[in-house]
């Protein structure tokens, strides 16, 4: 739906990022300048290594691409900038043009299908994808799968002694004098809670090594179980992640379908149940949020 706006975000990447550079709404204009004296200074094809051919090639295509788009090329409303919103009943968006006009549309929202609210609404607007240059995008359908338990089954690898995690929590009772109250159940079940040995200190030094000769049979039994996501916090891994980092190497090797989420990857900070809880949610929404977004895209 919108391949040139991936390109766009590839300019600022691909060799430096110049000044001012923001990788959300970044001045195409002021990429192009930069990266045309780049290319200048640089000399194309001094490099004849063939990632750097293949680079200087794809950034030849973007500055012609944008340079049509500055130009003017692609018609009175190009450089239009979109904002979009999925509300319960409406999806509503915002556009904003190159001279500073600005446009609103609502549509319907499509709950079995919040992808075809979004085309609706940029129909209702009366304007293309084509003509965009940066689409921010707001939905509750992460936040809608976590409060109605609608995420995929996850499991969750861990290290020895801290399957029950999850539930021991932070040893503290919300509502204290309550002899009646219940914790949350964990989003991951206990048996798919499974332990891998090793161990890195709090200083990021291997005390004990990686383990990774049963994975085959976890992983087996997950897969017999309908899991479609894990997730692996292993001890101090905001201290080092190299464990973390070849147990999802292996995951991905032996079951490449799998959604695997490390906590390093998502929160590097001490204090294992809200980096275990928050590495739990994240591959729980994972396979939802994804599918959205190819759809969308």
């Amino acid at each position: 739906m919108f391949p040139h706006i991936r390109r766009r975000f590839a300019i600022g990447g691909l060799l430096k990022k110049p000044p001012g550079y923001s990788p959300v709404f970044v001045d195409v204009r002021t990429v192009l300048s930069y990266h045309h004296r780049l290319l200048a200074a640089y000399g194309f094809g001094n490099d004849s290594s063939p990632s750097v051919t293949a680079a200087y090639e794809v950034l030849r295509k973007n500055i012609a691409y944008f340079g049509a788009i500055c130009s003017g090329e692609r018609g009175e409303n190009s450089m239009i900038r979109v904002a979009t919103d999925i509300g319960g009943t409406f999806t509503d968006l915002v556009y904003v043009t190159s001279d500073g006009q600005v446009g609103t549309a609502k549509s319907h929202t499509t709950p079995a299908k919040f992808e075809q609210g979004v085309m609706n609404v940029i129909e209702a607007g009366q304007i293309s994808p084509p003509e965009f240059v940066s689409f921010v995008h707001g939905t509750t359908i992460v936040i809608n799968a976590i409060t109605e338990k609608k995420g995929v089954k996850t499991a969750l690898l861990t290290s020895e002694g801290f399957r029950d995690v999850l539930e021991i929590g932070r040893g503290n009772r919300p509502d204290y004098f309550n002899l009646e109250y219940d914790k949350p159940k964990p989003f991951v079940t206990r048996y798919l809670r499974r332990e891998l040995p090793g161990r890195i200190n709090y200083k990021g030094i291997e005390t004990s090594p990686l383990d990774l000769s049963a994975l085959p049979e976890i992983l087996a039994e997950f897969k017999a179980d309908g899991v479609e996501a894990i997730a692996v916090c292993l001890l101090n891994s905001y201290a080092s992640y190299d464990h973390e980092a070849a147990a999802v190497a292996r995951i991905k090797e032996l079951w490449p379908e799998v959604a695997a989420v490390a906590s390093y990857q998502i929160s590097r900070e001490w204090r294992e149940y809200e980096r275990t809880s928050t590495t739990v949610m994240s591959a729980y929404v994972q396979p939802i949020a994804r599918t959205y977004l190819d759809q969308l895209t």
